[in-house]
């Protein structure tokens, strides 16, 4: 999934974030059991510099981030109708570039339809 962000002027700061583009890319074997293996890339990557007064002490503090982890899914049915779909994935940062660096990214979903 392709994303671009923009922001407004921090009047107060007077401090301006540049845009970011953010990419997110999944790749998922899925077995006949309802279990699903792969992996999930994502990136952000700052499209120019921000300005103010103390981003320009920062050289526009450009940022980066690019992260790569495993995802386990499972999907099921409770009862023979009600979908149940649950996953679990690790995406930990690889490069970081004034950005947080995040090692412990853990997220878990869960949906059941009735």
């Amino acid at each position: 999934m392709l994303g671009f962000q923009f922001y407004t002027r921090n009047t107060a700061t007077n401090y301006q974030n540049a845009p970011l583009m953010t990419l997110d890319l999944m790749g998922l074997k899925k077995f006949s059991n309802g279990l699903g293996l792969g992996l999930v890339m994502g990136t952000v990557q700052q499209l120019g510099n921000d300005s103010g007064p103390v981003a320009d002490r920062l050289n526009g503090f450009v940022g980066r981030d690019f992260t790569l982890g495993p995802i386990i899914t499972f999907d099921t049915k409770i009862a023979g109708k009600h979908p149940l779909s649950a996953s679990l994935r690790w995406v930990p940062s690889i490069s970081s570039t004034n950005r947080l660096k995040s090692t412990n990214t853990v997220q878990a979903t869960a949906t059941l339809a009735f």
